[in-house]
């Protein structure tokens, strides 16, 4: 996050890795399972937006997004350009959701709760003021809006700003 949008995109300076527009669904599920909700979520978007689906990293075994392109096995550069040129991202990942707002992707961050036990994903959309980017796993199908907004971008500007303020007052202490 100390990076902004055009640091991380001297990266990643390549062509889209897929030709059409794409809804990208990043799903980790170590920290909380959110099969069998996520696949009809994904679906019911992609086909309201007419996006492709590419999925990064495959989905949990035993079940697919049919017509869905898959990135299994992807290197950094890779990771950050299928997030770059994605018209939606839907993730369960920390990673997802920061470099989706870095990068100014519309997006929806689902959690298990919102007041759960792994808060940095809402503590940071809080920070943003990009809450309305939460989907709680129980209410997929209440959606709210999920364009990222130039308010957003700047409050995380401002909040990169003083974090590296404060690593530099920190390291400079005798």
């Amino acid at each position: 996050l100390l990076l902004d949008r055009e640091e991380w995109l001297k990266f990643c300076p390549a062509a889209p890795l897929v030709k059409e527009k794409y809804l990208l669904v990043y799903i980790l599920h170590y920290s909380f399972d959110p099969y069998p909700s996520i696949i009809p979520f994904v679906n019911k978007l992609a086909r309201e937006r007419n996006l492709q689906v590419v999925v990064l990293h495959g989905l949990k075994e035993g079940y697919s997004i049919e017509g869905a392109l898959s990135f299994d096995s992807v290197g950094p550069v890779e990771f950050l350009r299928l997030l770059r040129d994605a018209s939606l991202v839907v993730t369960t990942s920390f990673h997802g959701t920061a470099f989706s707002l870095n990068f100014g992707r519309d997006f929806y961050s689902v959690v298990k709760q919102i007041n759960g036990s792994d808060s940095r994903v809402v503590d940071l959309l809080s920070v943003c003021g990009a809450r309305h980017h939460l989907v709680e796993l129980n209410s997929l199908e209440s959606l709210q809006g999920s364009s990222v907004d130039a308010m957003e971008t700047e409050k995380l500007s401002e909040f990169r700003n003083r974090s590296i303020d404060y690593l530099q007052k920190i390291l400079t202490e005798d």
